[in-house]
This record gives structure tokens, C-alpha cells and sequence, in this order.
């Protein structure tokens, strides 16, 4: 079932490119399109693995062998061949051009994550969650989360899985129950959304995010703005704070530099959403000691 939904990406790509798609009942593919001098060009794959064959197809292209084989079918009787070589030697390379721009577009899409449209429509149907999502550990619990941010309508992020009791060990086909499912499902413009469309933020706060929902970050002040307005509409906060240390990029860029490890402003910003539950734990039982000790003389009075 997976296979057919890629295999759909990859018609829509090839289509959008103006290749005819042609599915052979033995599931392998005939893809057809013309040059720009109107040559026609057929590239059969297995379809077994689309990405990777016409990848392998790409890299076994060679435009001068191309060109070759032209001249030496014109010689026996090949029509429509052009008797002008730089046009042949010109449309080689566009069509070198064009099996690479479809080569790319099929790895796009095999890359991609679901949409939410497409996630309801392969539960609907009996699929897994676990069978197009790879879930890792995040803090202390699994969750899936993308390799980067990116906008769009693509699921980057779903929190804790057990936390938020996701299906996985079978089918789910109630309506109710892959509505729940979908809610915890976050896309790129989802963040930005919750960041009142500003992208920037929108890409913090899905680094920040490691086990939570992206709004339960925000009410928590996980990427509170430097003059202390929090980007949630919730912005009561406890009457007053003392000993207040804020914490940048820099600090942690510095920290790795004094041994001698260069890291750039998004890996620090990672590093900051994959850790900074568990440093701020931390310095709280610091905080907590360092009080003890300073408090010492209003004990020993």
C-alpha cells in the first residue's frame, strides 16, 4: 500500500514534467517524453525502486555515445535525425538535463514526509503509523521528528508517542480515533502558524521541541523574544523573578570552541532543543545549592 502511494508521487512528478506515465501490470514503468529537437526518448525501470533506478540510469548516460549511436542509426536507414551535429550534440545534453531533473524529482519525493491529507487517507485504508514513520528517541520518550525544518504542508514533528497514546501495534480505521492521530501531527506551517508567521521563531521552536507539543513549548516560554514578551497569548508569569541567566547560541558555540570544536548558530540551536529541559533541570539543583550555600548566614543567626 505504501508502494502505490509513492508510486503516485512519483506519476505526479513525472507528469509535472511532461513525462507520460505508463504502469505495466508487472509493476514496472514506461516513461515517455520528447527532446527539445523531438526526439523520442522511453526509459523503462523496474519499479521495483524508482528513485534509485533512474538514478542509475542518469549516471549510465553517456551524451556522447548518445550522439554516437545517432550518426551510426542514420547510416542504416534511422529517420529524423538531424544531419547538423552540434544540434545533436546540443540535445544530448538537454536530455541529459532532463533525465537528471526527473531523477531529482523522484529522490524529492521519496524523501518527503506524508502530508496530513495523505497520512488520514493510509490509515483509512490500514496502514501503519510505523510503517511511513520512523520514530527515534527524543527526551526521554520515542518521537519522530525531520532531519530540518521545513515549511509547507509536510509532517515534520509528532511528540511523544506513548505520552499522547498513538496507535501502533495495529490498523486504525475509526474516524474519531485518526482525527486524535492527525491532531498530533505537525507541519512546518503548523509552526509557523503557532509563531504568528514568522519563520524564524517557527524554526527555534521545532528544535526546541523534543517530547512536547509545540504550543505547550510556547506557554512555557521556550523562545521567549529578548525583551520577555512570550509569543503564546499566555504571558502571566509568577509575580517576580530573581537571579534571572539567560543562555545564547553563543554560549554554547563558545563552550565547544575552548575545545577546539567549531559549531555553526543551527547545529547550537539543535543542540539547545535537544538538551535544554535536561540543562535547565540542572541548573536548577546547582541554583538550589549555590542558594544553601549563600544562605548560610542567615541560618548560622
Amino acid at each position: 500500500m505504501y508502494i502505490t502511494m509513492l508510486k503516485e508521487r512519483f506519476r505526479n512528478k513525472a507528469e509535472t514534467l511532461e513525462w507520460i506515465w505508463h504502469e505495466c501490470d508487472d509493476g514496472s514503468v514506461e516513461l515517455e517524453s520528447w527532446s527539445p529537437v523531438g526526439e523520442d526518448i522511453i526509459v523503462y525501470l523496474n519499479g521495483e525502486n524508482i528513485p534509485v533506478e533512474m538514478r542509475e540510469y542518469v549516471d549510465n548516460f553517456d551524451p556522447d555515445e548518445h550522439v554516437r549511436n545517432l550518426v551510426i542509426g542514420k547510416k542504416h536507414g534511422l529517420a529524423g535525425v538531424s544531419n547538423d551535429m552540434q544540434d545533436l550534440v546540443n540535445d544530448s545534453r538537454n536530455i541529459q538535463a532532463m533525465l537528471d531533473k526527473l531523477a531529482k524529482a523522484f529522490e524529492d519525493a521519496a524523501s518527503a514526509s506524508m502530508t496530513k491529507a495523505e497520512l488520514k487517507a493510509w490509515l483509512e485504508n490500514g496502514g501503519l503509523i510505523t510503517d511511513v514513520f520512523s520514530f527515534a528517541e527524543g527526551e526521554e520518550c520515542d518521537i519522530f521528528k525531520a532531519e530540518e525544518f521545513k515549511t509547507g504542508d509536510e509532517i515534520i514533528y509528532i511528540p511523544d508517542i506513548f505520552l499522547n497514546e498513538l496507535p501502533l501495534d495495529g490498523p486504525v480505521t475509526d474516524t474519531e480515533i485518526v482525527s486524535e492521530v492527525l491532531s498530533n501531527c505537525y507541519t512546518g506551517d503548523d509552526f509557523i502558524e503557532l509563531c504568528n508567521g514568522d519563520i524564524q521563531k517557527a524554526e527555534r521552536l521545532f528544535w526546541f521541541c523534543n517530547w512536547q507539543h509545540p504550543s505547550s513549548a510556547l506557554d512555557e516560554g521556550a523562545i521567549d523574544d529578548d525583551d520577555d514578551e512570550p509569543i503564546s497569548d499566555n504571558d502571566s508569569l509568577p509575580n517576580k523573578w530573581y537571579g534571572i541567566v539567560r543562555w545564547t547560541v553563543n554560549d554554547v558555540i563558545a563552550a565547544v570552541a575552548s575545545r577546539g570544536i567549531t559549531m555553526t548558530v543551527q547545529d547550537a540551536e539543535k543542540w539547545w532543543g535537544e538538551n535544554e529541559r535536561a540543562f535547565c533541570n540542572r541548573m536548577v539543583e546547582l541554583g538550589n545549592e549555590v542558594l544553601e550555600l549563600m544562605t548560610d548566614d542567615i541560618v548560622a543567626n
